[in-house]
């Protein structure tokens, strides 16, 4: 599998990043993030060419230190969280939310898949 991150204001990471996935895509509705010293419930969003926001996805991977993991990813842009509890609309110059090329989680626990009861 092949993510291509475009230069972008989502997040200060660009380029080509290569993984070998284990199984089809999940959407994904939250992530757990490490933030101010604790573990945060976000929302995701995938980020797409131009600053479109849309779906998350999950996928297993190969990992060389953990053996198996789960990669989040998105669009051209890579993905963007916020706290479960904000309900502000998606935008990039949301200081509250952040962003990044994609995010690899040991544990399926951590993730919120779309297709599945939380």
């Amino acid at each position: 599998m092949e993510i291509n991150i475009e230069e972008n204001s989502n997040c200060d990471f660009e380029g080509q990043y290569m993984f070998v996935e284990n199984s089809k895509p999940r959407p994904v509705e939250w992530i757990m993030v490490y933030s101010g010293g604790k573990d945060l419930k976000c929302r995701v969003a995938g980020v797409y060419s131009g600053g479109v926001f849309g779906n998350a996805f999950a996928v297993s991977i190969d990992d060389s230190g953990e053996g198996t993991a789960y990669l989040i990813y998105g669009g051209e842009w890579g993905i963007r969280y916020q706290p479960e509890s904000s309900e502000d609309p998606w935008d990039l110059s949301n200081s509250a939310q952040s962003g990044d090329a994609y995010k690899i989680y040991s544990s399926a626990d951590d993730i919120g898949f779309a297709d599945t009861a939380s």
